[in-house]
């Protein structure tokens, strides 16, 4: 064949060659000298510019007879980015997914699998190729960043919001901290007001790394969880209070705090509320008047301090 590659015999030593590297499914030691052989007469054959359809040819009979390691991971590599080049995408996705297998951590292997998916449409295969992944012996660091591919595959792409949450409370049994899981299940649990979970992963965001600049926010919105979908009062008012005195001045959340003071008799509470409200400023003259007269009437009503009362009549 060698000899007939210099001859006029060529095209037909080529197309033999071709023949063989295309359908040899022979694997193993002893057949890597031969198919090394044939595999460098053909890309000689086919001149200085061969087209990556080509290469990809004689890139497969090679990874064939290679035995696990290195060298074969490089030619896999090798022959996933040909195929793709030469616009056989499909092949391409099943050469990058083993690839994926082989080493299991590898970011940039995931973008190329990414891309294809996006243009196969082949969510659902990244899906179970990742979900593989992560059962097996994967790092933490690996299980952490697929967990959260995974969710948002199921959340954006295959329109399984239910999936999804199973995916980021995973992530977060091993990052608590996971900002993304935290706010994404926040909003999930809250949309189906399953308000003891969204409770459960409100606090565990309030005691994370993740609370910082959330503080406030966080407190607001477990009170009106605890308050409104879990009747737990006293839960409510212990963290409304944590945010007094700044609290006094928005309207929405002061009301919530009469009401919890009214409803457990904690007159002088609402007297101090009462007061830390008059003090805020921009108060207008009729949300003043509202806190005067409320002022009084707790004090003549529940306490029976008739000079509080007076005074604080006279303000209003």
């Amino acid at each position: 064949l060698a000899q007939e590659f210099e001859g006029p015999a060529a095209d037909e030593a080529l197309d033999q060659v071709t023949g063989f590297l295309r359908q040899s499914k022979e694997t193993g030691e002893t057949w890597r000298r031969p198919v090394e052989k044939a595999a460098a007469l053909y890309e000689k054959a086919l001149g200085d510019a061969p087209s990556e359809a080509a290469l990809a040819i004689s890139e497969a009979a090679r990874l064939r007879v290679l035995p696990e390691g290195p060298e074969q991971r490089e030619r896999r590599l090798t022959l996933a980015k040909l195929l793709v080049a030469a616009g056989d995408e499909e092949a391409g996705f099943t050469q990058y997914g083993h690839a994926l297998r082989d080493v299991l951590d590898a970011p940039k292997i995931e973008a190329a699998l990414e891309a294809l998916a996006e243009s196969l449409n082949a969510w659902d295969r990244l899906v179970a190729l990742y979900t593989e992944i992560v059962d097996a012996e994967a790092s933490d660091d690996v299980m952490a960043r697929l967990f959260e591919k995974l969710a948002r595959l199921h959340q954006d792409r295959l329109a399984a919001p239910e999936q999804a949450a199973i995916w980021f409370e995973r992530l977060l049994e091993i990052r608590p901290g996971a900002l993304d899981a935290l706010t994404a299940l926040a909003t999930y649990y809250a949309e189906r007001q399953e308000h003891q979970d969204e409770a459960r992963v409100l606090q565990a965001w309030r005691t994370s790394d993740a609370r910082m600049g959330y503080e406030g926010d966080l407190a607001r919105r477990l009170a009106v969880v605890r308050m409104d979908g879990l009747d737990n009062a006293a839960g409510a008012l212990v963290l409304l209070e944590e945010l007094l005195p700044g609290l006094a001045g928005e309207p929405e959340y002061s009301a919530r705090l009469v009401t919890l003071y009214e409803n457990a008799g904690r007159w002088s509470r609402l007297i101090d509320l009462c007061e830390l409200a008059l003090e805020v400023e921009g108060l207008t003259e009729a949300q003043a008047l509202q806190w005067w007269l409320r002022k009084a009437f707790v004090a003549e009503t529940h306490m029976g301090d008739l000079d509080t009362a007076s005074k604080a009549t006279r303000a209003a």
